[in-house]
């Protein structure tokens, strides 16, 4: 009988370990801020403690970790060309799913 309680009380102890945890990593970790430009239209969200950086001929905003530095988030504005129209390109998903679908520079392999 001993040993069945010493066994509950191990199981309980484990149990209350994995929920503290468990509920430890539900927590948001990264809240995120607004950024909307209404003379070009566009809105969207970038994590808080990001910071904006200027970039000449690039792209039309940018923002970046300031810890590190590659992870960033930037708007590219192209026109469209060719005669077409915003609808004939398709919906913003179809358009996504193209220009992630086509890279834009080919890999290199070191040899």
């Amino acid at each position: 009988m001993k040993d069945l309680f010493k066994m509950l009380k191990r199981f309980a102890l484990l149990f209350v370990i994995v929920l503290a945890l468990g509920l430890q990593s539900c927590s948001p970790g990264v809240s995120l801020q607004s950024y909307n430009d209404s003379y070009e239209g566009y809105e969207f969200k970038y994590p808080t403690g990001w910071v904006p950086a200027q970039v000449e001929g690039g792209p039309d905003t940018v923002f970046h970790d300031i810890i590190r530095a590659s992870e960033n988030v930037s708007v590219v504005i192209s026109p469209v060309s060719g005669g077409k129209t915003l609808p004939d390109l398709g919906t913003p998903s179809e358009v996504g799913y193209t220009l992630k679908a086509s890279p834009l520079s080919r890999p290199t392999i070191a040899m």
